[in-house]
């Protein structure tokens, strides 16, 4: 597909787009403040986590161009920055144009199909189709990886399309139980918990040593070891510390009994080898708050759904909570609504837990610009009265 792979057909210079000593003067200050947030010393920040589904939908971009052709996606990127720094005046700015996968991190680190269709992310093939299948599973093979050299190649690509902007990229796996419904399926998954435990247990296992192995390798393809992407940035106050990023998004389908038999022990097995874990969980998981409690994340992304009151009462005093606002709130109501949303998260956080304030998740496509001024405008005004 165009824009992949060969010689690239333009050039973008990113100070066509903005002024570099604007941008530059944002993310100095954006550095500050996330320095100062993650080292107790602001109780709360506020930012728009602006994912690829909006900004392609911002810029009437259709997805299938924005993942197959590496122009379409640099330009899109640059544009969204441009139109971050005129619009929004929060407490983010991303670093870098993003090679942007999407989602499908096991069939890049296990090199499985991947499917592009219209209107839609890129969705990963499965690696196997029976439970039955783990007895013999292979190890995790990373020597002259295809789709591993292949993103190295598109990354070198973007590199020589943008100019005047760093360009990264990132693949982090899932957390074990999220990653083996990607490689099997989850309903499957989900039933054999209970039909075929033993298998399971073995699955996992397999799940958090490929997790391990991957993350040791990785960079030896141009990946960033930082799990730097448009929407995960480590900040430079964590320079040094072993960390790690893990979206656990199946897990709030699942019920108190997986979650305690099957999610939270590979996940504590695997954050046993990080310093930091940094943990991303969409959905509603009230049902398994005090699991999650066992983990002490040490910054978690609180589903949309999920009780924001619940989440500062019992995970708030170890905790950094990202979210406080849900999605469909700031998509479908009005500036006013949005406030008020605002207003009540860091109401019930005051006090309580430090409180990334953000539209969980991420920000949905045509969410309206003044709601999310709204919302910003809420963390201003408390930040002007208590003088910060």
């Amino acid at each position: 597909m165009r824009g992949w792979l060969g010689k690239a057909e333009m050039r973008l210079r990113a100070a066509d787009y903005f002024d570099p000593g604007i941008y530059a003067e944002r993310v100095a200050r954006s550095s500050l403040v996330w320095d100062e947030f993650l080292n107790g010393k602001r109780p709360f920040l506020v930012f728009m986590n602006l994912c690829a589904p909006f900004l392609c939908k911002l810029f009437e971009v259709e997805p299938l161009e924005y993942y197959t052709n590496l122009e379409v996606m640099a330009e899109v990127q640059l544009k969204g920055i441009a139109w971050r720094l005129e619009n929004l005046l929060d407490d983010e700015i991303p670093r870098a144009i993003f090679l942007d996968q999407g989602t499908v991190h096991e069939a890049i680190a296990f090199d499985l199909p991947i499917e592009y269709h219209p209107g839609s992310a890129p969705w990963g093939g499965h690696w196997i189709n029976d439970i039955h299948q783990v007895d013999c599973l292979p190890p995790l093979n990373l020597v002259r990886h295809r789709s591993l050299l292949e993103t190295f190649k598109k990354i070198q690509q973007l590199r020589s399309i943008v100019e005047g902007i760093p360009v990264l990229a990132s693949v982090h796996l899932h957390a074990p139980f999220t990653m083996a419904a990607q490689l099997f399926n989850v309903q499957d998954l989900s039933l054999a918990c209970y039909d075929d435990p033993g298998r399971v247990h073995k699955l996992l296992d397999f799940c958090v040593r490929s997790f391990v192995h991957f993350e040791r390798v990785k960079w030896q393809y141009g990946i960033s070891p930082k799990h730097l992407d448009e929407f995960v940035c480590w900040r430079e106050s964590q320079t040094g510390y072993t960390r790690v990023w893990t979206s656990d998004d199946t897990a709030p389908l699942m019920s108190p009994w997986i979650y305690e038999k099957f999610i939270l022990p590979y996940n504590q097995a695997l954050y046993a080898n990080f310093e930091f874990v940094h943990l991303h969980m969409d959905g509603c998981w009230d049902h398994l708050m005090t699991f999650v409690q066992k983990i002490r994340p040490n910054y978690c992304e609180v589903g949309g759904e999920t009780d924001w009151e619940m989440a500062v009462k019992v995970l708030g005093s170890m905790t950094t909570l990202q979210g406080g606002i849900l999605a469909s709130i700031a998509r479908d109501g009005f500036p006013d609504d949005c406030a008020s949303a605002a207003s009540r998260a860091l109401d019930l956080a005051e006090g309580k837990a430090r409180v990334a304030l953000t539209i969980a998740n991420e920000v949905d496509p045509g969410t309206p610009i003044s709601n999310m001024q709204a919302i910003i405008k809420v963390a201003r005004d408390r930040e002007n009265k208590a003088g910060c």
